[in-house]
């Protein structure tokens, strides 16, 4: 009796996981450079659980583990309105410098602070610096992510120059604040390049990645997560009903 309590309980946890990845894929199917979350269970330890005193007490351990990874295909790029948006066809992330260090993204919606320094968001700048000018008339973005600004007077300036990051496992990345990843040991650390080079994916200017989450996927998972748990829930109630009625009979008072 026990064992099936514990059994629907875990269940219950591991499809409640499974529901807030789909919603959560679902409420980002329109922000910039998302990629949707996958969730994958693990084999783990059904042995029956020892008590402290060493007896069994006939409930598994249920240890199998939820392993969070994200779909690393490309998104469709689409044109935007922001003059100095970006996207990447290809491989690769655009870097930024946070408060708390170096971090990466796909979205490449950039605008210039008070400094004209190119920012997301945020206020995180992207890197390596690219800085608008004063007087500036037009910012051109080759695709190998070279910067240049028409200044008044028809006058070409230098602005800076893009650099990508690309990591040897891209699932290792760990989701940090504002939707930004961060490098992990799994990860390994960047291999920064010149975008177009060295199987990094080239710049598009003006326009923007849309995230790769599939929306009728994503409510089909939501769907059958949530049945699932409704039917965890039942069972987890009828055991626990029977267990009560067992404590009922006679002998077990």
């Amino acid at each position: 009796m026990l064992r099936s309590i514990d059994i629907s309980r875990a269940a219950m946890l591991r499809q409640g996981q499974f529901l807030d990845a789909a919603a959560h894929n679902a409420a980002n199917i329109s922000t910039a450079g998302f990629k949707a979350i996958r969730l994958a269970l693990e084999t783990g330890d059904v042995s029956p659980a020892t008590g402290p005193d060493g007896t069994d007490s006939g409930t598994p351990a249920l240890t199998a583990r939820l392993v969070s990874s994200r779909l690393m295909t490309q998104g469709d790029i689409e044109p935007s309105e922001g003059p100095m948006d970006m996207a990447i066809a290809g491989e690769g992330f655009f870097i930024l410098r946070t408060p708390e260090g170096e971090a990466y993204t796909r979205n490449g919606a950039f605008r210039p602070d008070a400094g004209g320094r190119l920012t997301d968001s945020q206020g995180n700048v992207l890197q390596p610096g690219v800085t608008v000018p004063p007087g500036v008339v037009a910012i051109h973005i080759g695709s190998d992510g070279t910067v240049n600004a028409t200044l008044e007077g028809g006058r070409m300036a230098p602005a800076g120059q893009l650099r990508l990051a690309r990591f040897a496992n891209p699932n290792g990345l760990l989701a940090g604040r504002d939707g930004l990843l961060v490098a992990t040991a799994a990860s390994g650390p960047a291999q920064t390049g010149i975008p177009g080079q060295g199987g990094l994916g080239s710049v598009q200017t003006a326009a923007l990645e849309g995230s790769n989450v599939e929306l009728a996927e994503q409510m089909t998972e939501l769907a059958g997560a949530q049945r699932q748990h409704q039917l965890n829930t039942s069972a987890f109630r009828m055991a626990d009903e029977m267990l009560r009625l067992a404590a009922q009979l006679p002998g077990n008072s």
